[in-house]
């Protein structure tokens, strides 16, 4: 993957360029712009444009942190896969996450931020209730305990636990 980013005052962009050997590419972008506690970005990824199955994601995105109390965010997310009898409005995809930034630091976990969130897909018939903890014991380790429950039937409930080194 390669990827360029650069800031401008409030605005900050990327590009980015995948391949999977033997597989589809990729081509993105991104464009955020932040005015004090608010942002707001838009994306757009257009995967295996080189074949016939190209599918084209585009994203709206806001995030709202007050000081150190919560973080708002909410999305808005679209797949275009050149489907004809589908209107612009079908494809459309929501999600929103609160997380909560005021707790105080726990020995050997030091920051712990709870969070909740729902989604929807699938034309917005089936969706996901999220709840999790990110864990931060150290400056580049990450450990996030996440509870999803899923509205499909047949689908059962699961944790996750996924852990992290940033470098």
């Amino acid at each position: 993957m390669v990827k360029l980013d650069g800031t401008l005052s409030n605005l900050s962009w990327s590009v980015y360029a995948g391949h999977r050997y033997r597989e589809d590419a990729s081509l993105g972008g991104r464009l955020t712009w932040k005015l004090g506690d608010f942002r707001l970005g838009s994306s757009i990824l257009m995967e295996s444009f080189e074949f016939q199955t190209r599918e084209d994601f585009f994203e709206v995105d806001v995030e709202y942190e007050r000081g150190d109390l919560i973080n708002l965010k909410a999305q808005i997310g679209r797949i275009d896969n050149e489907d004809e009898e589908m209107s612009w409005e079908d494809d459309l995809d929501y999600l929103g996450l609160v997380e909560v930034l005021v707790l105080p630091e726990i020995p050997y976990l030091k920051t712990v931020i709870p969070y909740t969130g729902f989604s929807t897909r699938e034309e917005m018939n089936e969706n996901n209730f999220i709840a999790g903890l990110n864990i931060k014991p150290v400056d580049e380790v990450y450990l996030k305990l996440e509870y999803n429950k899923d509205s499909q039937a047949g689908i059962k409930d699961k944790f996750d636990l996924q852990f992290g080194y940033l470098f």
